[in-house]
């Protein structure tokens, strides 16, 4: 009776076909989306035309900003600002077409003294026509230009100021002749010593100061004919 039963079982599993169908992998289940809100977008900052682009790690050295972003940052003042020039020093400096660059708002590098020639009532005055000065030396009475030194671009004269702010740095002032006779008059010498320069004797009239704010000065004394440039302090 086992065997007949067993006999019974391989008949039924020979007769019953095989399924050929090949298996199709079931469509996965739909996942209703949902609808998320659109990503603000956040508009960059626009950085200065000079603003450096900084890369981790690279030493190379950044630009700054154009000469004309630069000169933009130097205020200068007409003649007639100066109401205690000289009206032959004023016209002078109008007609040359002169303005007079200053570091902020507020009025400068004007100066009164003797600087070339004991005695001599003269004006030293920083002139910027496009774009370059230099310090003329004027004749009170007639406006003359008696002579001039320290021809420049302005953009040479500016200076960072923190927070991509930018300072326009030359200022000229006077050195008193008593300054300039800093130590105790040598009898036995044609010069004497200042900040180790050798000025001849006498010193018997002023010099003109020069000054790159913050960094270095010059003091300039005229002297058998020429204009002697001492390094004062940086």
């Amino acid at each position: 009776m086992r065997v007949s039963i067993v006999s019974f079982c391989a008949a039924v599993a020979a007769c019953t076909p095989l399924d050929q169908r090949p298996i199709e992998s079931k469509a996965p289940i739909a996942v209703a989306a949902t609808a998320a809100a659109p990503t603000p977008v956040v508009a960059e900052p626009v950085a200065p035309a000079w603003a450096p682009i900084l890369v981790p790690g690279d030493t190379t050295p950044q630009g700054g900003p154009t000469e004309t972003a630069l000169l933009r940052w130097v205020y200068r003042f007409p003649p007639d600002s100066f109401p205690e020039l000289p009206k032959p020093v004023r016209d002078s400096l109008a007609h040359r077409g002169c303005q007079i660059p200053t570091p902020g708002a507020f009025r400068r590098s004007v100066v009164t003294g003797a600087f070339t020639v004991k005695g001599a009532v003269e004006w030293a005055i920083l002139c910027s026509v496009q774009d370059t000065s230099q310090i003329l030396i004027f004749n009170a009475g007639n406006g003359a230009v008696v002579d001039s030194l320290g021809r420049g671009a302005d953009s040479g004269w500016i200076q960072g100021n923190g927070n991509n702010t930018w300072l326009f740095s030359r200022v000229i002032g006077i050195v008193s002749m008593r300054e300039l006779n800093i130590i105790p008059i040598d009898t036995t010498s044609e010069y004497t010593v200042y900040y180790g320069r050798m000025l001849p004797k006498p010193i018997d009239h002023d010099g003109v100061y020069e000054w790159f704010l913050d960094k270095a000065s010059t003091t300039y004394y005229f002297a058998q004919g020429r204009w002697i440039d001492v390094g004062t302090s940086d």
